[in-house]
């Protein structure tokens, strides 16, 4: 199950009647699973009510709908996933129906206007590769897409939603010896599908970026920055770095970029190295884009411990641990990741 763990995580109900944006609060995740906890600024409270029962690993990221008052994650029984959404403010867990044949599912991605959800879906030996888009209001999902029962992928690729549509990059097995990597973009509403085949180019990212106006579908920021552009299905490099925003403060929202394998802070007139490395879920930006929390997993300079950054006037920034929270390593058993509402990915030179 381990091999499948990591690969989740290097690899993000709204029914008719919920109109206005809740401010979600800072939860903090466990790689064990079974820890889940929401911190509101003074007190951490147990979150049970949003878990399953049985024996699930529950231990993968979790997503925000982009209002905020949703968010989905996967739970593992038997190396077969499944995914739940959890009310953030009811405290609930609601229904996400049509699950019940043996899949391993990838995280899965909201709709732009939070009434739907897509994953993509696999049988248990890779073949059968299917996007499934899930309607709340309607509590039924479809396949919009579907490739080659015969073709197997080597692990389940994650699926992106963004203005331009659905997006995955999937790398499909070929034979023994060789494999043969793809984007393919889907329109939600209709199921139609075109894939571009790529010769070169890896993807590391897979997930819509922002520049301007404009939209792209980023495969890789190693040193440069490469991306498909939807409008011309072109392979581009694109000048900037990637900045982490959270979605619900918009431009007013500071950025996070990974610079040389540790993250830095973005404002609007100020930037600055945190000190802390690179690692997957475990730094976040508050929903009014003026705070951050991250977790240390290393003894210098914070310790492993989760902390809460909300100042920025002067440089080395100060954080404010929060109490009875310690960290074990990151991939460990004990290490604790942080997620604050939705973020999305932009482009800045």
């Amino acid at each position: 199950m381990k091999w499948l763990v990591m690969v989740l995580l290097l690899l993000g109900v709204i029914p008719a009647t919920v109109a206005q944006q809740s401010a979600p609060p800072l939860i903090v995740w466990s790689y064990d699973g079974g820890f889940l906890q929401v911190y509101d600024g003074t007190s951490m409270a147990p979150l049970d009510t949003c878990a399953p029962t049985g024996d699930t690993y529950t231990g993968f990221p979790i997503t925000f709908s982009p209002d905020g008052s949703h968010f989905a994650y996967l739970g593992l029984t038997n190396n077969l996933s499944r995914i739940y959404v959890c009310n953030v403010q009811g405290r609930t867990l609601v229904p996400v129906a049509g699950q019940e044949a043996e899949k391993i599912r990838s995280m899965p991605a909201w709709s732009p206007d939070n009434r739907r959800m897509a994953w993509n879906q696999v049988n248990a030996d890779g073949s059968n590769l299917q996007t499934i888009v899930y309607d709340f209001e309607l509590g039924a999902g479809q396949v919009v897409y579907e490739r080659a029962e015969t073709s197997a992928a080597f692990v389940v690729p994650n699926i992106a939603w963004g203005a331009s549509g659905l997006a995955l990059y999937d790398m499909v097995r070929l034979s023994a010896e060789q494999s043969q990597s793809s984007v393919t973009f889907i329109n939600p509403d209709s199921g139609e599908a075109r894939s571009i085949t790529l010769d070169d180019v890896f993807g590391l990212v897979g997930q819509w970026a922002t520049q301007g106006g404009a939209s792209y579908f980023v495969l890789s920021d190693a040193g440069t920055l490469t991306a498909i552009d939807p409008n011309t299905d072109a392979v581009v490099t694109l000048p900037g770095r990637l900045e982490i925003y959270n979605s619900m403060a918009g431009d007013a929202s500071l950025g996070l970029s990974s610079l040389e394998g540790e993250w830095a802070v973005f404002g609007l007139d100020f930037s600055g190295a945190l000190g802390i490395g690179q690692s997957e879920a475990s730094v976040t930006i508050a929903p009014d884009g003026q705070r951050i929390a991250f977790v240390t997993f290393e003894s210098y300079p914070y310790g492993g411990k989760v902390y809460v950054m909300s100042s920025f006037d002067s440089f080395p920034y100060q954080a404010t641990a929060i109490p009875g929270l310690d960290s074990a390593g990151y991939g460990e058993a004990g290490a604790l990741y942080v997620f604050w509402g939705p973020t999305a990915l932009r482009i800045r030179e």
